[in-house]
């Protein structure tokens, strides 16, 4: 009876003042975004110095994290697995494995990444857990005008940590990924004004180019590039505007380690989600072929 009580007392207030409706909403927001760290205290002052980054401008940079030979590794074996094992491979703006670390220990060293762990635990301010990984690779599709991931988004309306890393040089023509700084949802005031220039409702979380256009247009600092050799990790709080830029020419390839608190950690809904998903004790024999 309460609930039912609830759920109208909803539904009445949306009827009768929209604009009360996104007060709540960006309230509620705000409220859920407070049991998260905003002060970091490691003893590590790069550490430190990263977290408080991430927090104030929604990224981090770090170069040269892994070596060129490890990243050329990770896209032969990502071939390997297209041509033996095509079932697992997700198309659509791009080629995509959902549960790469299964695959094999070269990509498990990302995913079981000792310090990127720590840091996306920090950044929770409790234990976080990887929701689930994964390597794609991108070219120019004819009739696309999307990048990886589809246009800007947010990954969803409260902090969410990942963790990238580019497997070959990226430049303005092949993908980079781009990211409208500041824009983390829990810059609440922020949050609101870039709202209100969208356009947009307070929950959306898929926005076309023209959607996001007149917050360039504000101030074209905002909108961040990231150009970067191969092997160059970037950490970043997804609840941010973000998206890959639609690639023009060559191929992007990289891999992404999707982190959330482990409360959150629900292994029935990440297989239903991502499916199909690279199962654990996964064998790459190219006997088991599944053409």
């Amino acid at each position: 009876m309460m609930n039912a009580l609830k759920k109208s007392a909803k539904s009445l207030v949306w009827k009768v003042s929209p604009k009360l409706n996104a007060t709540l909403r960006m309230e509620r927001y705000k409220s859920l975004n407070t049991k998260f760290p905003n002060v970091f205290n490691d003893e590590d002052a790069q550490k430190n110095a990263l977290l408080q980054q991430v927090y104030d401008q929604g990224f981090a940079v770090l170069p040269s994290y892994f070596d060129a030979a490890w990243c050329e590794k990770c896209i032969a074996e990502f071939h390997d697995m297209k041509e033996c094992h095509p079932s697992f491979v997700q198309s659509r703006e791009d080629d995509r494995i959902f549960g790469c670390e299964n695959v094999s220990e070269t990509f498990a060293r990302f995913h079981d990444d000792k310090f990127l762990q720590s840091i996306a635990d920090q950044y929770y301010g409790e234990t976080a857990k990887i929701n689930v990984s994964l390597v794609n690779h991108v070219e120019p599709t004819k009739g696309s005008v999307l990048g990886s991931g589809g246009d800007w988004h947010r990954d969803r309306m409260i902090r969410q940590f990942k963790a990238l890393v580019y497997l070959k040089d990226v430049t303005d023509e092949n993908g980079p990924f781009q990211y409208i700084v500041g824009s983390n949802t829990h810059h609440h005031a922020q949050f609101k004004a870039d709202t209100a220039v969208t356009g947009m409702p307070q929950n959306a979380t898929r926005l076309t180019d023209k959607d996001v256009q007149p917050l360039v247009d504000r101030d074209p600092s905002r909108l961040k590039t990231f150009t970067a050799p191969k092997g160059t990790v970037v950490l970043v709080d997804t609840s941010g505007i973000h998206r890959g830029m639609p690639i023009k020419d060559g191929e992007r390839y990289a891999m992404f380690n999707y982190y959330i608190p482990a409360s959150e950690y629900d292994s029935n809904y990440v297989h239903k989600k991502f499916a199909p998903v690279v199962p654990e004790n996964f064998s790459m024999n190219k006997n088991d072929q599944d053409r």
